[in-house]
């Protein structure tokens, strides 16, 4: 079982998340590739290529401000070229039938770019994986989900979202080897109906260079998400849980 502290946080980051410490975050849809694999792990990335990206996430209580401790985060992407693990034959240059959780038909057991962790004190979780690619009619992002566990078997969901990049970065990243390629144009944040739906108050990570020069050179991506623990979601529901995809 993977380390379930992130107490090694950057400082970078620390700082970073300070500055925005007491927020609501939108809740928008998990899409229909979510998975209730329970892989408790920081490095997600399983040797997917792509540019290394860490993800340092905090968790507040937007009423409180309060660090939420003990609650469990999940996160899911797509991989450089837009497949998601358990999907990995859906055509990401095609536009999914549908949005909704267990709609589309697993096609494999595999996990990569998956994972879940619980917050430290602090609030703070942190993951290990790449930067995602994209696939069709959704701009590039990241799935997330807080969990409250319990005796209700982790299916107590008290917040769903999606993380997104500044454009310039996507820009960038999708320029090279391990992204480009494709036969179908990336959406823009703001093309995104999705992202857009939001008027503009979607949760963008603050992303950027860190270790530069290092073999441990990678992209960091922060953001603060507050939520109310003690919320049901209406995205991801307990008998989503059933569901023979999930």
């Amino acid at each position: 079982m993977e380390e379930q502290s992130t107490s090694g946080l950057d400082q970078e980051s620390v700082s970073r998340t300070r500055a925005k410490m007491c927020v609501f975050s939108p809740e928008q849809i998990a899409g229909p590739y979510f998975r209730n694999d329970k892989l408790q792990r920081s490095d997600v990335t399983e040797g997917v290529a792509g540019i290394p990206l860490q993800l340092n996430l905090r968790i507040v209580n937007s009423t409180t401000c309060q660090s939420v401790e003990g609650v469990l985060v999940d996160i899911w992407h797509c991989d450089s070229k837009g497949r998601y693990s358990g999907w990995s034959e859906v055509d990401p240059d095609k536009e999914a039938p549908s949005g909704e959780i267990g709609s589309i038909p697993r096609t494999d057991e595999d996990s990569y770019l998956r994972g879940c962790g619980f917050t430290d004190k602090n609030g703070n979780r942190s993951f290990r994986t790449i930067f995602p690619g994209f696939y069709a009619g959704r701009a590039t992002h990241v799935h997330v989900a807080v969990r409250k566990p319990g005796d209700n078997e982790d299916r107590h969901v008290a917040y769903v979202g999606q993380l997104y990049f500044p454009e310039l970065i996507s820009s960038r990243v999708n320029e090279t080897h391990a992204y480009v390629g494709r036969k179908i144009a990336r959406l823009t944040n703001a093309q995104d109906e999705i992202y857009s739906e939001m008027q503009g108050l979607g949760t963008l990570l603050d992303v950027g260079w860190i270790h530069r020069g290092t073999t441990e050179e990678r992209l960091l991506g922060s953001v603060v998400i507050g939520i109310d623990p003690d919320a049901f979601s209406e995205y991801i529901k307990p008998e989503d849980f059933d569901k023979d995809t999930v």
